[in-house]
């Protein structure tokens, strides 16, 4: 082969994948349904709008937890109000924004005022223990607690501590700690960024905004850890295994409201949800609308969206919806209309990058069940071209790269190379060879 056509292949190679590439990773529509024509006649019970919105969003929900221990001041002086330390903490639920760790919650979840009234009652059942005040006098001794005294002080010497632990709905790992990125500022919203220390993982796409009317989801996780009924309006997200495990609740809001702020009102009206605070709203495609500002009571009011916006442009945080998300959406779908081998190696696909996913486990489970009791075999592993697909899907970047460079690379050499000239005795191979003296010409040719 030579050195021309050499350098065109490496230049044509590098052009398709780098064009082949952003397609790739594009992935399948979030909210399409797999093009399989496989079906089922006894298909799964169809999920309701809310009931898939919410399932779609379960694996990028979070449960977080903050902790916090001080001393008991007054808030004009720092003077200690009592010898020993106070701990409490208090739980939100948050979202998953960015798949390299970045999840919004409340910021009234993160400051000390959330655990104001544990803690300090625990400073007023001390007092009432040991006769420092009578029994008669505590509920008047906490509120002038609540309104004169803070946990911890702004100095060095004694800071509070606060630790942040998040749970994901997604695995039964133990809660990882997180960092706070950022928190905005108390009068434009109650929102928050955090971090962990984790790549990859499930995230919410963001809508593009709401209009009056719109009907939307509000998921949020129960307030306690058992799996019992909460009550009011409030329905646990379904799953196929049916294992018991606590899920993330969720609940059917119409858009009443859109200036000055989102307002939300229940579909269905009823008892207020027991479920912790910081319900994160999304479309029925189970895209992210918002926050609930958890810091106002009654109605549910969301927080702005330029407030959220802001809180991940200054951190940079890549909004883009993984292929791990891409597979799990896909793979539901896939599985309620019945096509469970698709369903299967979407849900694979997931298990690849997150093993101890509880979602992708629980709907593979049942979709091998559902199909092995319709009569179909094991199914076979994907094709090359889907592994060559999925593997393009999540290293297009580095291979493009490579290519790229080895394309370089081949040029570069070659152009390099010295041009041999023939020396005498060699055959010029610029020129026909010459027939051998005496031979005669080959009378064959005309």
């Amino acid at each position: 082969m030579g050195n021309g056509t050499v350098r065109r292949c490496a230049a044509v190679l590098a052009v398709l994948l780098s064009a082949i590439a952003p397609a790739a990773t594009a992935g399948p529509d979030p909210t399409g349904t797999p093009a399989v024509t496989e079906q089922d006649p006894d298909l799964p019970e169809p999920l309701s709008p809310e009931q898939r919105a919410s399932v779609l969003a379960e694996p990028a929900i979070v449960s977080i937890e903050v902790r916090w221990q001080g001393y008991v001041r007054d808030r004009t002086t720092g003077e200690i109000l009592d010898p020993e330390p106070v701990s409490a903490s208090t739980r939100c639920t948050g979202a998953g924004v960015g798949s390299e760790g970045y999840l919004l919650t409340t910021a009234s979840c993160l400051r000390p005022t959330a655990v104001a009234l544990d803690a300090f009652g625990q400073l007023v059942q001390r007092r009432v223990a040991d006769g420092r005040t009578p029994a008669d006098q505590a509920e008047d001794l906490l509120a002038q607690l609540l309104r004169d005294a803070v946990i911890g002080w702004p100095l060095e010497e004694d800071p509070v501590e606060r630790t942040v632990l998040v749970r994901r709905a997604v695995t039964t790992d133990d809660p990882m700690p997180a960092t706070v990125v950022a928190m905005a500022d108390p009068d434009a919203g109650d929102a928050a960024l955090l971090k962990i220390a984790r790549s990859r993982q499930p995230v919410l796409p963001f809508a593009e905004g709401v209009q009056v009317g719109d009907r939307l989801v509000i998921v949020a996780c129960p307030s306690t850890d058992a799996s019992g009924e909460s009550g009011g309006a409030v329905t646990p997200t379904p799953a196929p295994g049916g294992d018991g495990a606590v899920k993330p609740q969720f609940r059917g809001g119409v858009v009443r409201e859109t200036e000055p702020h989102v307002v939300v009102d229940p579909v269905v009206p009823g008892e207020g949800p027991a479920t912790l605070p910081g319900g994160v709203v999304l479309t029925e495609d189970a895209a992210f609308v918002g926050l609930v500002d958890a810091s106002l009571g009654g109605r549910d009011v969301l927080v702005d969206a330029p407030v959220v916006r802001e809180l991940l442009a200054d951190a940079e945080v890549d909004t883009e919806l993984g292929q791990v998300d891409r597979d799990f959406r896909a793979g539901v779908d896939a599985y309620y209309a019945g096509q469970y081998t698709e369903s299967i190696e979407r849900f694979d696909a997931v298990l690849a990058i997150i093993p101890s996913h509880l979602q992708a486990h629980e709907y593979r489970d049942d979709a091998q069940t559902r199909r092995g009791a319709q009569g179909g075999d094991e199914p076979a592993p994907p094709s090359l071209w889907v592994r060559f697909e999925r593997f393009g899907n999540t290293y297009s970047g580095a291979i493009v790269g490579l290519v790229v460079l080895v394309a370089i690379m081949v040029f570069l050499v070659h152009r390099r190379r010295p041009v041999q000239l023939p020396t005498e005795g060699d055959a010029d191979p610029r020129r026909p060879a010459e027939a051998p003296v005496g031979s005669e010409p080959d009378q064959t040719k005309t």
